[in-house]
């Protein structure tokens, strides 16, 4: 797992904006498109650090960065590794807070399936990153997101940043 730490430690220059929250939690999505449940690892900057960004960044949308994890990890490991309490840290002493989002990967390379059963790049676009956005106030364009990942999930965030261009940022470790 040193692989996680020094390439996580890559992705926090990714953090750019902010949203309300507090807390750094694991959190289950239901998808209508998938048809089951998607567990996530949410990372909320803490309302001290928001407040803060708020008064230097007036009217701007805080950033989501979406992490794909590699085949064999899940979005667990960024809490059980420390990569979130970093970010909270790393936020505390003055870097600009984003919500950051890992998800499950069904080991599907984050695509959609050819046969349609399967429609994984769909959920992200379609479910999960608008239903953050609303809930967060985050993102909203392509400024205001990111999108990485580590082995498979670079591949997921090549892919998908190449065939929606809804991310301004990609990082495939």
């Amino acid at each position: 797992m040193g692989g996680w730490r020094q390439g996580l430690g890559v992705l926090l220059c990714l953090t750019c904006l902010g949203l309300r929250g507090q807390a750094n939690r694991i959190e289950t999505f239901h998808s209508t498109l998938l048809n089951r449940p998607v567990k996530l690892a949410l990372h909320i900057p803490e309302p001290a650090v928001l407040a803060r960004f708020q008064e230097t960044h007036p009217g701007e949308r805080p950033a989501l960065v979406l992490f794909l994890p590699g085949a064999w990890d899940g979005p667990s490991n960024l809490l059980d590794e420390g990569i979130f309490t970093e970010l909270s840290h790393r936020e505390a002493a003055g870097a600009n807070p984003a919500l950051w989002v890992a998800v499950r990967n069904f080991q599907g390379w984050y695509a959609d399936r050819k046969n349609g059963r399967f429609p994984y790049a769909r959920f992200l676009m379609e479910e999960l990153v608008p239903d953050l956005e609303a809930r967060f106030q985050v993102g909203g364009n392509p400024t205001h997101r990111a999108v990485a990942g580590l082995s498979m999930g670079g591949f997921g965030a090549l892919n998908i940043a190449a065939r929606t261009e809804a991310f301004s940022r990609v990082l495939a470790l």
